[in-house]
């Protein structure tokens, strides 16, 4: 979705009713929408309702989604709703109070067609959307709809999305726009000489450039493209990317889009991060970055014939790249205007890189209007006099490839891209192509025929667009613009085609589709490897679907095409379960198949205890809620007293008196009761409380052969809890736990001096700590947070989002204030990203961990 930061004051539609003093208030910007009548304009903090949002609707358009507008007058990105859709009020009250929500819309997509090539052809606005349902949907950020593209694109004409969408100062000017859609991009974007105008929306053309869901690092391409009349923003923006992630080349480009982000910002591109941020080690190597001479340009960022004269600002800014990791710049040029406490024109900064022997930072033919420092690109600053004189497109031109540059001095201002001229590159797997097949074309050439290629002792078969030899070519379509990839086919040339059959791997490597191998009758003998399916054991290749006929390798000397096929035999998996007292669901199974994944365990059932779920090992926090591996399972059951309601005094404390009761404070605290929140409730022991008889003294291992309840400590506790002297015994604590050495795993934070008095725990065992004999709680220390140095998780800040890595799924993930109040409570994925709603200081509560960070 998309982050604007203008909201033009017209659109406001200001839907308030008369509200009570303790409410707050929500305006819509409608945006040329209708709302929708169910949605409230004002709510009360609580935790008795969650606060929701409907649709609203706008004839002829897609609704992309509500966003929060921020309250400064900053940079700062826009919050999708999707977000915090279904919270309780009590937690949309404390990070947003009243707010206002702008409705996005964008055109209605036509999904593209494709040519002979496989390319999407984009002749339309409609169509340019139309890329969204040719695209994967990925959901790293919450609930956003975001979309990652792999492929083909060629521009077929100017596309217009919104007409006059900036003033002559840069700033947006539009009044019901459209915006523009956040999309991945992975392959080939060929402009062919034509211009995208008129995107509002986040990051720039595409959120990210580059495979990131794979190891596999083959090169983007965008070139031939213009982006004009455009207005960005976000945590990492430019006028064609915010980031790119993996190698790219970059060429016949140009951007005067206005471009403005909190963070990073470039005028074509916010970050290059190829090289990624994580440290292998704790020692970091500080050798000198390669340059273009000694690098494999196939492993980095390349930008060759390339302006900005927009407006870029940021806090991190330049007008061709923000910052870049393994990045080469040649023949571009700034001539616009930069906000930025970063002086340099071109490139503010080398990106940080683990390894500095993989770094590459090369500048080369740089160009800057009235630039008064460029210490870090050392880029050549000219007046406008030089550039509108020849000057510039003399300097541009001497450089390599720099024959696409060219001006009409006296009338352009500055130098421009044109004459677009398009390759056609030929793969003659060990022949010879034919001097009348040309190497490349422009725009208006005629269509042409191809001619056959040559080899010695063999027959030549045709052109083909595809290495599988499944798409034939006689001739070559210039009307469709682009680059042309053709592989020649021969007689002796075959494909070995490889039918994993439900597997997933082939010689060790992820593998999503079947294989194909070009292979030829002169190469050496071709044997097989193994494969591999998870729930599967591999019984070899076979060259019919009824497995009768094995095969290992294809001899030297063959001419035809091979397929074969993988034979599997269904693998069974054991289920152990340690059933801790209770009684097993019949239903359970002991024995599986992978035809059984996705079989959820059913509840077993103990006498005066509740399920709380099985783990994976004893006092486990992992759960294990339905075979979804194919493996063996070994399952512990973990149980709790039935949570009692206690009664209150006449101060609305509540008595604790038995363990039941103490459950239930427990599940209140830690927010399991639906409707009520009890952080900061008040709690009295009146006696001695005992949870298990008997606890391990040394090994957890000892639990095997105990019946046991499993303790979950009060997790953020702001209230007050008088022990009276009494003591609370027997407790069995998982490692959540991080504060051992003050309350014993009674309570895991408690955010007050002096609020849990009296109480002694005893005879408790924590995974963390160990066996606690006794420990006296009387008030007068306070677990206060602290960051850790060391951890087998990741966090990473970007702008106002959090990205985390490394998590295990399931547990609770706590985002609070500097006074220790719970803002957001998550639960965790192995990777996923957290958006904070203002800028301040906050903790991290993870685990046993408590993390700082500070967003600026």
């Amino acid at each position: 979705m998309i982050a604007i930061c203008r909201v033009p004051a017209f659109a406001v539609v200001l839907l308030v009713t008369a509200i009570s003093a303790n409410a707050y208030t929500i305006k819509y910007n409608l945006n040329g929408g209708t709302n929708h009548p169910d949605n409230p304009t004002s709510y009360a903090s609580g935790w008795e309702s969650k606060l929701e949002l409907k649709d609203p609707s706008r004839e002829g358009y897609e609704f992309l989604g509500w966003y929060v507008v921020p309250k400064s007058d900053t940079l700062s990105t826009f919050i999708d709703f999707a977000r915090i859709q279904g919270n309780w009020t009590s937690t949309v009250a404390y990070g947003l109070g009243s707010f206002t929500v702008e409705a996005r819309w964008g055109l209605v997509p036509v999904t593209p067609k494709q040519d002979e090539r496989g390319c999407y052809l984009i002749h339309t606005a409609e169509e340019l959307y139309g890329i969204a349902s040719v695209s994967k949907q990925i959901g790293d950020y919450s609930r956003e709809h975001r979309y990652y593209f792999d492929g083909c694109i060629s521009l077929q004409n100017d596309i217009v999305v919104n007409k006059k969408v900036l003033d002559e100062n840069g700033n947006l000017s539009l009044e019901g726009y459209v915006s523009w859609i956040p999309i991945g991009f992975y392959g080939v974007f060929e402009g062919n000489g034509f211009k995208i105008s008129g995107l509002v929306g986040e990051n720039g053309l595409f959120e990210f450039v580059g495979n990131r869901y794979s190891w596999i690092h083959d090169i983007s391409y965008v070139r031939n493209l213009g982006i004009e009349d455009s207005y960005f923003t976000g945590d990492l923006v430019g006028g064609i990317a915010g980031r790119i992630v993996g190698p790219m080349q970059l060429k016949n480009v140009y951007s005067n889009a206005t471009v403005r982000s909190a963070d990073m910002a470039g005028g074509l591109i916010g970050e290059v991060n190829i090289l990624g941020d994580e440290c292998p080690t704790a020692m970091i190597s500080r050798a000198s970055a390669l340059t273009a001479k000694n690098i494999d340009s196939s492993n980095v960022v390349f930008v060759e014939n390339a302006y900005s004269t927009g407006l870029v600002e940021g806090a991190r800014a330049s007008g061709i790249i923000s910052e870049m990791d393994a990045a080469i710049l040649k023949n571009v040029y700034f001539a616009g205007e930069l906000k930025s406490k970063s002086p340099d024109c071109i490139v503010q900064k080398e990106g940080f890189a683990c390894n500095g022997s993989k770094r590459v930072f090369e500048v080369e033919n740089a160009l800057c209007l009235d630039s008064k420092d460029t210490t870090v690109s050392k880029a050549v600053s000219l007046s406008k006099a030089q550039f509108a004189d020849g000057t510039a497109l003399e300097k541009l031109s001497a450089g390599e490839n720099g024959s696409s540059w060219v001006q009409e001095v006296g009338s352009d201002e500055f130098p421009r891209l044109y004459n677009v001229q398009y390759g056609i590159h030929y793969v003659l797997n060990g022949g010879e192509n034919s001097e009348l097949n040309p190497h490349s074309y422009t725009k208006n050439d005629k269509a042409f025929a191809l001619q056959n290629a040559v080899r010695d002792g063999d027959e030549f078969e045709g052109w083909f667009t595809d290495e599988r030899f499944t798409r034939k070519v006689d001739s070559i379509n210039t009307s469709l613009y682009g680059d042309w990839t053709l592989y020649a086919k021969w007689k002796s040339y075959f494909t070995i085609n490889i039918d994993l059959n439900g597997g997933n791997r082939y010689k060790g490597n992820l593998e999503y589709e079947n294989l194909m191998f070009p292979w030829s009758a002169d190469s050496s003998t071709f044997v097989f490897e193994r494969a591999s399916r998870d729930g599967y054991e591999f019984e070899g290749w076979y060259t019919d679907t009824l497995f009768t006929n094995k095969i290992t390798e294809v001899p030297a000397g063959n001419t035809e095409d091979v397929t074969v096929h993988a034979k599997w035999k269904m693998l069974d998996y054991t289920i152990t379960y340690h059933l801790n007292g209770g009684v097993n669901d019949p239903e359970n199974p002991t024995r599986f198949t992978v035809l059984d994944t996705g079989f959820v365990f059913k509840e077993p059932t103990r006498e005066g205890a509740k399920f709380l779920y099985w783990g994976n090992s004893p006092l486990g926090y992992s759960v294990n809620r339905k075979i979804d591996k194919a493996k063996n399972y070994t399952l512990y059951a973990e149980w709790i007293p039935v949570p009692q309601k206690p009664k209150k005094n006449s101060k609305g404390c509540y008595l604790i008196t038995t363990k039941e009761e103490l459950y239930w404070l427990a599940e209140l605290v830690n927010g399991g009761i639906e409707g009520m929140s009890g952080y900061e409730t008040c709690a009295s022991l009146q006696n001695d409380i005992v949870v298990n008889e008997n606890v391990p003294k040394k090994f957890v291992d000892e639990l095997d052969s105990m019946v046991y309840f499993n303790w979950k400590p009060f997790g953020i506790f702001e209230g007050t809890f008088a022990g009276n002297g009494h003591s609370i015994s027997g407790l069995l604590v998982d490692d959540y736990c991080g504060n051992e050495e003050y309350y014993g795993g009674l309570f895991d934070e408690v955010w007050g001096e002096n609020t849990v008095t009296g109480v002694t725990v005893k005879n408790t065992y924590t995974m963390r700590y160990g066996y606690i004999d006794s420990l006296r709680i009387t008030g007068d220390r306070m677990a206060l947070p602290s960051v850790a140095v060391k951890s087998g998780w990741q966090m990473d800040v970007h702008g106002k989002r959090l990205a985390f890595s490394g998590l295990v799924a399931g547990r609770p993930l706590l985002v609070m204030d500097v006074q220790g109040r719970v803002l957001q409570r998550l639960t965790t994925e192995p990777s996923m990203a957290v958006e904070l709603p203002k800028l301040g200081r906050f903790f991290i509560r993870y685990g046993n961990e408590t993390r700082a960070v500070t967003i600026r």
